[in-house]
């Protein structure tokens, strides 16, 4: 009966015991883990990377976009306008920006479509998605009534004894400083300052009756 017991015992014992775990296995199983963490670190960087580069390109082609500007602007000081008429932002057709100012009247508001292209990529991101929201493009123009679906900015003019200037809510800075779409109206520009803005697109006024509606740009 002893002996059948002990036969008993090596037949079970074994099965009942956990086997032991290689070494080998275990250094498979960290490599693996280690392999995945490599590879999700690879994935940020990747992304992190793509995203700088594509930070680079835009910064290029805005700063090519801006110097275009510039040329403009010496263009217009080459010709001799400065001495005759304010700068508007083009190196052309000075006197029609100039007798359109004339023509303002206090109350007349503003609005403004701005151009992506020149806007640093964080305010840009933050101005198309603002436009996506709204469910508007700077197509829509303003009705008589004043309506400003689909313009990125809306001003009213004020006349500081004889000279015409805009209040305006907050324009896109540099990248690192908060931009607000939409904001309240809370700086006031001399309006060929305010239109002489590069980032400005398009811009209509809207008489202060809202009887007439005027493309500026």
């Amino acid at each position: 009966s002893s002996l059948r017991a002990a036969l008993r015992r090596r037949r079970v014992g074994p099965a009942l015991e956990a086997p032991p775990r290689s070494p080998c296995t275990m250094s498979a199983a960290a490599a693996a883990a280690m392999s995945r963490l490599g590879a999700a670190r690879v994935a940020v960087a990747g992304a992190l990377a793509a995203s700088g580069g594509g930070m680079a390109w835009w910064e290029l082609r805005r700063g090519a976009l801006l110097a275009d500007f510039e040329r403009g602007r010496r263009r217009y000081v080459d010709s001799g306008g400065e001495s005759r008429y304010p700068f508007y932002g083009r190196d052309h057709g000075y006197e029609v920006d100039y007798f359109i100012e004339l023509g303002l009247e206090p109350g007349d508001r503003l609005f403004a479509a701005y151009r992506p292209s020149v806007l640093c990529l964080p305010h840009a991101a933050t101005l198309l998605a603002w436009r996506r929201f709204r469910g508007a493009t700077p197509a829509d123009h303003p009705t008589c009534h004043g309506a400003s679906r689909g313009w990125d900015e809306e001003g009213v003019i004020e006349v500081d004894s004889g000279r015409r200037r805009c209040r305006h809510p907050e324009r896109p800075g540099p990248w690192w400083r908060p931009w607000i779409p939409g904001a309240a109206a809370v700086l006031s520009s001399s309006y060929p300052d305010w239109l002489a803005w590069p980032c400005v697109l398009e811009v209509v006024v809207v008489r202060g009756t809202g009887s007439r509606v005027m493309t500026v740009r």
